[in-house]
């Protein structure tokens, strides 16, 4: 079924990227030069193939390595959307046959992210398969006046209010980019603190990073986004966001917690979805609901749908024994 499969070179990684219209920036080489910015331990190891079909595939893969042989294989960095992405539809029978390929022995563990949406696929043995939910909003055809005017009356008088106040919306300047982020990271610090310390939200970013992520969207304009909401000229609330193939990936929103009663997060997504129309933008995914009702029901009231997507895995015992210990560890000391 797969006449070939090797080690996949940037260049072909870039042109089924472009070519596969499920893709997100995330499944991208840009994104690996992203997670190299968090750490270098971070390596490429993504395949790419070509099915008995004709079908050309590449399977974005990031692994991560403390000590050797112990490996962990993400699909991408930071548990973001991933998997296969090819220049034709799969099979469940060609998914399932690239699976089996992965580089996958007792010291590996392997984790996957699927963008919301995909057709449900054959599990292989020792795989394990659980259901998240995200919020996609349709923006084919649509005018931003028409969005707006299907937001929940909440959100819609909300919106009012922010442009009442004079709360208004602005990309970073990609002149000022370190600059820019500066301001980001002082938001992003206090949205941890005051909102995340007692939440699992991911990794949590040093200014290090902010500065190698910076550089990198300085070499992606058209891709890679940074916005800010301000009140009497001050930034009070920023997301990043991506655009890939059509579709707009929203990746961090932050606020300062002393401006939450003016509603920025609404006038900053409001901003973001009528740019994202300018665009060509057809499908806006608000990201991952991590199981709170409250964040689905806030995504709601824009008019987003709550869509299915899909985590896989395959857990090495070897990691699994090492992180049962380091929790054992951590429970003694505390």
């Amino acid at each position: 079924m797969i006449s070939d499969i090797k080690r996949a070179d940037l260049q072909t990684w870039w042109l089924i990227a472009k070519a596969d219209p499920q893709a997100t920036f995330y499944q991208t080489p840009a994104w690996l030069e992203v997670a190299q910015r968090m750490d270098v331990r971070y390596q490429n190891a993504s395949l790419q193939g070509t099915l008995s079909s004709g079908t050309k595939f590449v399977f974005p893969l990031t692994s991560y390595s403390r000590q050797w042989p112990v490996n962990r294989l993400y699909s991408v960095f930071d548990y973001c959307y991933g998997g296969v992405i090819s220049d034709r539809p799969l099979t469940n029978e060609e998914h399932e046959a690239i699976l089996q390929k992965l580089p996958l022995t007792i010291f590996t563990h392997f984790n996957l992210v699927e963008p919301p949406g995909l057709p449900s696929r054959n599990v292989p043995p020792a795989f394990t398969v659980e259901n998240y939910t995200s919020s996609l909003l349709d923006l084919t055809g649509r005018s931003f006046e028409d969005v707006v005017s299907n937001f929940s009356r909440t959100h819609r008088g909300n919106y009012r209010k922010t442009i009442k106040e004079g709360i208004t919306v602005r990309p970073a300047n990609h002149d000022q980019l370190d600059a820019e982020f500066k301001i980001f990271y002082e938001i992003y610090l206090a949205t941890l603190k005051n909102r995340w310390q007692d939440e699992n939200m991911g990794l949590s970013f040093s200014p290090s990073f902010w500065t190698g992520f910076a550089e990198v969207m300085q070499a992606y304009p058209e891709n890679m986004f940074l916005w800010f909401a301000e009140k009497d000229g001050e930034p009070i609330s920023a997301e990043i966001d991506f655009v890939w193939n059509g579709r707009l990936n929203s990746w961090s929103t932050v606020s300062r917690p002393a401006y939450f009663k003016h509603k920025p997060t609404i006038a900053l997504l409001a901003g973001i979805i009528k740019n994202a129309i300018d665009l060509g933008v057809t499908t806006f995914d608000f990201g991952p609901n991590l199981g709170k009702q409250g964040l689905e029901d806030f995504k709601r009231r824009f008019g987003a749908e709550t869509i299915q997507y899909n985590t896989w895995e395959k857990q090495s015992p070897i990691i699994a024994l090492i992180d049962k210990i380091r929790s054992f560890n951590r429970h003694v000391t505390d």
